[in-house]
């Protein structure tokens, strides 16, 4: 199935009413322990870009290409860094030009051996 924008993101006027429009899957990792003691299985942002054509998209900032240092930067609720916001925006890319939703799909969960979250 040919990943294809949720048109319905874009008519959202707050992030409340952004947060209901997609049901919240497993992520790539499963559920993650965050710092507040909550869990999270994706973390999603908001970029506008020129390959989004400057329209605002809702990705996950939750991907495979974080180091184990940035995934915990991401479950500590602090600022996320540009370089995990470029790692996200990336990811998000190269999935949708591949077809896909930037957001894991079921099945597609991985383990991290080393997950090194000390809280």
């Amino acid at each position: 199935m040919k990943y294809q924008e949720d048109k319905t993101f874009e008519k959202a006027e707050d992030e409340l009413d952004k947060s209901i429009k997609r049901k919240k899957g497993l992520g790539y990792f499963g559920r993650l322990k965050r710092q507040n003691g909550l869990w999270s299985t994706e973390y999603s942002i908001g970029i506008r870009e020129g390959w989004t054509g400057n329209k605002e998209l809702e990705i996950p900032s939750i991907v495979p290409t974080l180091t184990d240092s940035e995934l915990q930067h991401v479950l500590s609720d602090k600022e996320l860094t540009p370089e995990i916001i470029k790692k996200a925006s990336d990811h998000a890319r190269m999935r949708i030009e591949s077809g896909l939703s930037p957001f894991a799909q079921p099945g597609e969960q991985r383990l991290r051996k080393h997950i090194a979250i000390t809280w």
